[in-house]
């Protein structure tokens, strides 16, 4: 999981066109009311007959085309609702669900079937306050108020949900990575959403852990060649290719265009953990100095 921003990225007009908001209206009216999926997807024909889906575009350019929890690539990912459209299950067995939200852009995310299927997240969302089980209104008589609808508006957050959602927390602060690729939260909030969302499983630790392995073993290489010998030259050959070594880990650290990427920046930030500890005592030292200034530089 890492912190995108839809700052600059104009909301699909099809979330709020006139047919969008009277079907809302009657969902409102009627919570009881079938949702149709044509617009929370974005669904636009085009004068040509062709078939797009705006929102689902959107969110991954937004995400770049990876699922916005586990940051496995979702090129054709579902449209999850953070806080679910429908009843909920597991805490809250039966409750109505959030069906005010189901059209709300920052409740809308996307997911890989993984994350969105019924034994993970599915229709769960415990939070420790008191549960919204009603549409906010304002005035007398009272109204529909969407602008309460944002998922950082006071009513929501008041919920103290237990999900965290990408774009409101800051990741690297909530989870923590060991040399299995296994993930752990460092809050309590990071170790719900890691029980809720099935982080931690077999498939997602091994992916994570190739990487972390694969970097690992391109270190141990050059650094048994940098010190197999004592000549000037031969370190001045491979201390180079040391430095790239460090500067690649470090811009895939910050490419969001890859996969994992939150571990990817862990790897740096923890980079004596994963490396430097790693590494026979007698070069921790020296290769650490080597290091260091391209470490601190994103820390």
């Amino acid at each position: 999981m890492r912190k995108p921003s839809r700052a600059g990225i104009a909301i699909p007009v099809e979330l709020h066109s006139a047919d969008c908001t009277t079907h809302l209206n009657k969902i409102i009216a009627a919570p009881g009311t079938e949702v149709d999926p044509d617009f929370y997807k974005g669904k636009l024909k085009e004068a040509d007959g062709t078939i797009r889906y705006t929102v689902r575009e959107e969110l991954k350019l937004i995400y770049k085309n990876k699922c916005a929890y586990c940051e496995k690539f979702a090129h054709k990912p579902k449209i999850d609702h953070h806080r679910p459209k429908g009843r909920l299950v597991g805490a809250a067995q039966g409750t109505t669900g959030y069906y005010w939200l189901v059209y709300e852009w920052t409740n809308l995310l996307p997911s890989c079937t993984d994350c969105n299927s019924i034994e993970a997240k599915g229709s769960r969302f415990p939070v420790n306050g008191a549960r919204n089980t009603t549409h906010p209104v304002v005035g007398a008589p009272p109204t529909t108020d969407p602008t309460q609808f944002i998922y950082d508006h006071q009513y929501n957050i008041g919920e103290d949900p237990d999900l965290l959602h990408p774009e409101y927390c800051v990741p690297k602060d909530e989870f923590d990575f060991d040399r299995d690729g296994k993930i752990n939260g460092r809050t309590d909030r990071g170790s719900a959403t890691v029980t809720i969302l099935k982080l931690d499983n077999a498939d997602l630790n091994g992916w994570r852990r190739a990487i972390y392995e694969t970097k690992l073993n391109e270190l141990f290489k050059l650094v048994r060649w940098y010190f197999r010998t004592s000549s000037v030259e031969v370190k001045r050959d491979v201390e180079p290719q040391l430095i790239e070594w460090v500067v690649a880990l470090v811009k895939e650290s910050e490419n969001e265009e890859l996969e994992y990427t939150l571990f990817r920046k862990k790897l740096i930030i923890k980079f004596d953990y994963f490396f430097i500890d790693r590494l026979a005592p007698e070069f921790q030292t020296e290769i650490r100095e080597l290091f260091l200034n391209y470490i601190d530089s994103v820390i």
